[in-house]
């Protein structure tokens, strides 16, 4: 464990916002369009623009989409559809097609511009400082041409306005593993066919060489920009995305021996789709269409049409106000006492040796008698799109550290999913261990630590309220269950737990954070399957399930409770108890009315899957990975303002 990070202590509160914001400029409140019955401002509303410009490859993906699919969307959103293009004619010809479109679509919200708002005005600086460089590619050779509107990147590759003129040449290979091109390629196009591996190993394998730009041509998979994690040696080379067609005939022309030149000129167009909040703020989204659509209909489900995508913005957007409206409103009335943990600390592990970072809180003064935790966390974005956010769906950790020994941070207290190339921002009950700090406390300061493996900057505070109950937990003994599963042993593994109840114990409770992973056999557990953990007390069963597990939407259908929307990877599928881009919720079961009397009491605890024990079919080749992370705690309740009575007696 790394432990050379500095401590932060932190006694004031602070904002939390998400990766991508950029404010409205100058006037926040003069978000105006013009639209063919006048002026509509929309300065205080959840906004989502959608643009429709025949230049750009992700407007027409989008637009081949059914508009209905708005249908359903929260009655607080407005949509602006916002027609774009090259000359006037071109504007004019899709806010034609875009009124036609909306007069088509009931019970939505929408607004149809009928030009592109002014540069000068604060919606239309906004749609700049949002918009896309897209790359108008023309290649001439002896007996041909192609032109085409290639994909740019997300701020990986060279900056350029204007045009560039290169001698375009095939790199030869697939430009993998740092392999050399056939021929010189230095000061030129080097044109690369997509596959294999990905594209920034392409890019620096032709920068390395001294390639002026790497023109790469798609294999018609969908993708809304080159992106990757790459160093500055990929901004040596402007980087373009052929289309299949037109990119097969440079292909074709340069393999039969014609020298061909090529003009890349930068088109800098509107985003497709952008969200904005009512404080004027805006964040760009994921990937519209959903990358892996194929793969659904592979598999017999009905591919995600684009502007149901496009409502999961707009669900989530409101979602997000009405979270921020109901914080700010528990602030305004003094309701809740806000602490800060983190304030926009880069937590990273890549080699995973658990190095983490650090903060030293000083909590309220009267924490104790606090009924109701919340954990209010942001992860962010290192840089300003979400296409430059870390890709992958990893499990990320905040721990209390020993208060006899803090450089033992071991004990885990929260846990999150990262979202797919995006950033994210949840908040959770953690009420019940409100215990925990109460232990762990020494001179009202505890030590807490966070870990992830791939870089965001960390926004967190703890919000402590008192709701009315009339009891405090005081008492929280950790558990040990969890582990490997798919041996057809797990629930061997699972020792009994003996607890006696004292009379000052209002309440026994068994709370968990417990999430599967791993799927490398038949029923794809224990990620995808509905593993039912059952908890059991003096014959009582107590159960968690969560039968969305599996399913083909079942994270997509989870938006309006937070998920983050529109993220890269297979984010829609349903998880055992889990989505990408969400915060794991506490699982708590009330033992009060099973665990009556002193005792001893026991409580055991297994995990079936379709009723039995789960064994792990492989697939061929794999290894058996599934596992159950869990986290539990035995909590005990006192009335509050109670002694703080003797730890209970808890044997496992």
């Amino acid at each position: 464990m790394h432990r050379a990070v500095a401590l932060v202590s932190v006694t004031s509160a602070l904002l939390l916002s998400g990766c991508g914001l950029f404010n409205a400029p100058d006037n926040p409140n003069a978000l105006t369009v013009q639209t063919a019955q006048g002026k509509v401002n929309l300065s205080g509303k959840n906004v989502v623009v959608v643009s429709k410009d025949a230049r750009t490859p992700e407007s027409a993906a989008i637009w081949q989409g059914d508009l209905s699919q708005l249908q359903g969307s929260p009655a607080d959103v407005t949509y602006l559809l916002l027609p774009g293009g090259a000359t006037d004619a071109d504007i004019q010809a899709r806010a034609g097609e875009l009124r036609a479109a909306a007069a088509g679509v009931s019970g939505v919200n929408v607004v149809v511009a009928s030009t592109p708002p002014g540069p000068d005005s604060a919606l239309g600086k906004l749609l700049d400082r949002w918009g896309n460089d897209l790359r108008d590619v023309r290649a001439t050779w002896s007996g041909g041409s192609v032109q085409a509107t290639a994909l740019g990147d997300s701020g990986i590759g060279k900056s350029f306005t204007g045009s560039t003129q290169l001698e375009a040449v095939l790199y030869g290979n697939d430009a993998c593993g740092d392999k050399a091109p056939v021929g010189d390629i230095s000061g030129k196009a080097a044109v690369i066919l997509r596959g294999t591996c990905g594209f920034t190993d392409k890019v620096k394998a032709a920068t390395k060489r001294g390639a002026a730009a790497v023109l790469l041509v798609n294999n018609d998979s969908p993708i809304g920009v080159i992106r990757g994690d790459c160093n500055d040696t990929c901004k040596a080379a402007v980087l373009a995305m052929l289309p299949k067609t037109e990119g097969t005939q440079l292909v074709k022309a340069l393999e039969g021996g014609k020298s061909a030149q090529v003009t890349l000129t930068n088109l800098h167009v509107a985003p497709g789709v952008l969200r904005i909040s009512p404080d004027g703020n805006a964040t760009d989204t994921g990937p519209i269409p959903y990358v892996f659509n194929a793969s659904l209909e592979e598999e017999g489900e009905k591919p995600v049409d684009p502007f149901a995508s496009v409502r999961k913005e707009g669900e989530y957007l409101s979602w997000e106000t009405a979270l921020k409206t109901r914080l700010q409103n528990e602030e305004k009335s003094g309701k809740v006492t806000v602490t800060p943990v983190f304030r926009g600390e880069i937590a990273k592990d890549p080699g995973w040796r658990k190095e983490m970072i650090y903060a030293d809180v000083t909590l309220p003064a009267n924490f104790a008698q606090f009924d109701t935790l919340e954990l209010d966390r942001a992860l962010t974005c290192t840089s300003e799109r979400k296409s430059g956010c870390p890709p992958w769906d990893y499990e990320t950790n905040l721990y209390i550290c020993d208060p006899l020994d803090l450089t033992k941070c071991n004990q885990e207290i929260a846990r999150d999913i990262t979202p797919y190339w995006n950033s994210g921002r949840w908040v959770t009950d953690m009420s019940p261990l409100l215990a925990v700090l109460r232990e762990k406390a020494v001179n009202g300061k505890v030590r807490l630590a966070y870990w992830s493996v791939q870089p965001y900057k960390v926004t967190m505070n703890l919000r402590f309220q008192n709701r009315g109950s009339s009891l405090i937990p005081v008492w929280a003994v950790p558990l040990k269950f969890g582990g490997a599963m798919g041996d057809g042993a797990y629930n061997t593994r699972q020792a009994p737990v003996t607890f006696e109840r004292p009379a000052w114990a209002k309440k026994v409770e068994f709370s968990t954070l417990v999430t599967g992973h791993g799927f490398n056999d038949s029923k794809s557990c224990a990620e995808f399957c509905d593993t039912v953990h059952h908890v059991t007390v003096g014959g009582r069963d107590f159960t968690l399930s969560n039968p969305v597990a599996g399913t083909a939407l079942g994270c997509f259908e989870q938006v309006g409770g937070g998920v983050v929307p529109n993220q890269s990877g297979t984010w829609v599928y349903g998880r055992n108890n889990w989505c990408p881009g969400q915060g794991v919720k506490l699982w708590n079961a009330d033992l009060s009315a099973a665990a009556t009397g002193a005792g001893p009491h026991t409580l055991t605890y297994q995990a079936l899957v379709d009723g039995v024990d789960h064994v792990s079919k492989l697939e061929a080749g794999a290894e058996r990975d599934a596992s159950i992370h869990m986290t539990s705690w035995l909590v005990y309740y006192a009335e509050r303002g109670a002694a703080l009575p003797d730890k209970p007696n808890v044997k496992q």
